[in-house]
């Protein structure tokens, strides 16, 4: 059989703002001004962790916090993110009727916590969309570009649909990070443009075929499985 693994934020849902709403609101609890969202957009894609300790520094360069301070805001960001991780988060217009094209199990990955992440799709429908898995930190112990949570989705698959082996599967998402999860674990790559990803960054990732709208998703999928 063949499976479809995809990343989830920027992939799937449009979940930017309130990603960078609520960093700004953990800046805001330790008496910090907000920063710009197109900064806090430079700081996804390495978990929650790194999201947190780069938005509390405000840039890219630098130390990160002190542990102590910086476990802290992980616990105020898993607060208020929990609060409002659905306020503006929606499906990618268009995904729902891709994803209903694509014909084998679908599964996520991505390196939002396990539980949130189960948690936001249970909220858009992609439980049932992507139901033979959702892998997130905390389910595995490396993030992506590891490749665990592929590695785990693939046996999840498997284990869900009898025992029959997955001959062809493909990774499907947004950043240089998902391409190189996707190579590390023996997978073609799908790029997509409507995430944080630039052509430039998605081809140099070894993407395969790049789609720029949900609607090529499938002829995307089939040429780099091909």
């Amino acid at each position: 059989m063949n499976a479809y693994l995809f990343d989830l934020d920027g992939t799937l849902v449009d979940s930017i703002g309130d990603i960078a709403a609520c960093a700004n609101l953990v800046r805001g609890s330790f008496g910090m001004a907000p920063i710009p969202e197109a900064l806090i957009l430079t700081f996804i894609g390495k978990g929650s962790r790194h999201l947190v300790a780069r938005a509390l520094v405000g840039s890219n360069d630098g130390a990160d916090p002190d542990a102590a301070t910086l476990d802290e805001g992980v616990r105020r960001w898993v607060e208020l993110y929990e609060t409002h991780m659905m306020d503006r988060t929606r499906l990618f217009p268009g995904i729902a009727q891709a994803l209903a094209r694509l014909h084998g199990p679908k599964a996520i990955v991505t390196n939002k916590p396990g539980e949130s992440a189960r948690r936001l799709c249970q909220r858009v429908g992609l439980d049932r969309m992507c139901a033979a898995a959702i892998v997130g930190l905390g389910d595995v112990a490396e993030r992506k570009p590891a490749r665990d949570g592929i590695d785990r989705a693939l046996a999840l698959i498997e284990a869900r649909g009898g025992g029959t082996a997955v001959e062809c599967a493909v990774f499907i998402g947004d950043s240089e990070i998902d391409g190189e999860a996707a190579r590390t674990a023996g997978l073609p790559f799908v790029g997509v443009l409507w995430g944080l990803g630039t052509r430039a960054e998605l081809e140099r990732a070894g993407a395969r075929a790049i789609a720029e709208h949900p609607d090529e998703l499938v002829a995307c999928c089939e040429r780099a499985m091909g």
